[in-house]
């Protein structure tokens, strides 16, 4: 590994590092380091940096559940059938009928 793969890896993991120390989630978190990711991947694309860098950002895996220090989210939960029902009044007429659709279907939104 070269000097600067150990720069560039070093560098990313103190990012994500401050992330966790400022009390994101793990999830938030991930989603931060897709989108540096991504945006590294652009550049490459565009001859702005190397492809070397963008090669050595896609090798640090993200934050697994149970194995870091950052805080978890709580699941969120399904809404009972008795709450959407009295939603519904509150709703516009179309709107409504969107709510009874997903309802009826199991879709999400």
């Amino acid at each position: 590994m070269s000097r600067s793969t150990v720069v560039i890896t070093f560098s990313f993991k103190a990012v994500r590092q401050t992330m966790i120390d400022q009390n994101l989630s793990r999830s938030g978190i991930n989603a931060h380091m897709k989108r540096i990711v991504r945006m590294f991947k652009w550049c490459a694309s565009e001859g702005k940096l190397t492809p070397t860098v963008y090669d050595t950002l896609k090798l640090v895996p993200g934050l697994k559940y149970g194995r870091t220090q950052a805080r978890e989210t709580e699941r969120v939960r399904t809404v009972s059938e008795e709450v959407v029902n009295a939603t519904l009044s509150f709703l516009l007429p179309t709107v409504a009928d969107l709510v009874r659709v997903q309802l009826l279907t199991g879709c999400r939104p």
